[in-house]
């Protein structure tokens, strides 16, 4: 088993390999300009990094941890998940207000989703149905619903947004805000509140995030916006 973390050795960008095991390096992988994130797929086999600074994906075969293909996506390439299955990859193309399909099996992209703002970082429904994605200047997140290929609904964020979560029953969306310092609880069919207590960087860790280290005030009606 093998975790990546993203660095520059040598003034190459390379993902690091490191065991889970014992917690130690067992190799670097060449990727590449200014890689950000990394998502799984193909049950495992391959490792999709998105480098922000060539508008590409490399694709890393996690048996031979070799890069085998780059793939060609919108400028500015940042947020990447793996659908449930593992079969599909979403990116974020921030710069290209877009989100990119790419099938696992033909290693491309297969569909384009147009935002009306730049996309950071993104996550899908436990059920693979929807994607969901925050994104800034105009800062708002969005549901991507997989099958239409199109956006079916919108919720309210905070500033700067840097990271999202969906619970493992699909019922709630938990989204970091960097400029306004502050974590957001969307219902995942209604928005319903926010929680004023995670952090002054927005940088809470997500998964850990209690409901009672949080004071929750509700919306106001005209700043929900209903997702099916």
């Amino acid at each position: 088993m093998w975790s990546g973390s993203l660095q520059s050795v040598g003034g190459v960008a390379v993902v690091h390999v490191v065991s889970t095991v014992d917690n130690t390096l067992v190799g670097d992988i060449p990727v590449g300009v200014n890689p950000q994130m990394v998502a799984f797929g193909g049950s495992g086999s391959y490792a999709y990094v998105t480098n922000e600074g060539g508008s590409s994906i490399s694709v890393i075969d996690t048996r031979t941890r070799k890069m085998i293909e780059a793939i060609a996506v919108g400028q500015t390439p940042i947020g990447i998940v793996a659908s449930p299955d593992t079969e599909t990859i979403y990116v974020a193309n921030s710069s290209a207000d877009e989100v990119s399909y790419i099938s696992v099996r033909s290693q491309s992209v297969i569909a384009t989703v147009s935002l009306p703002s730049n996309p950071y970082a993104l996550t899908v429904a436990p059920d693979g149905k929807y994607v969901y994605v925050v994104a800034d200047n105009p800062a708002s997140g969005y549901a991507i619903s997989v099958a239409s290929k199109s956006v079916v609904g919108t919720f309210p964020i905070g500033t700067q947004p840097r990271n999202v979560v969906v619970t493992p029953d699909g019922e709630t969306i938990y989204e970091t805000n960097v400029d306004s310092s502050d974590l957001y609880a969307v219902n995942a069919h209604i928005p319903i509140g926010i929680c004023e207590d995670a952090g002054k960087h927005g940088r809470s860790s997500l998964q850990h995030l209690s409901h009672a280290n949080c004071r929750w005030i509700s919306f106001p009606d005209d700043r929900l916006s209903r997702v099916p």
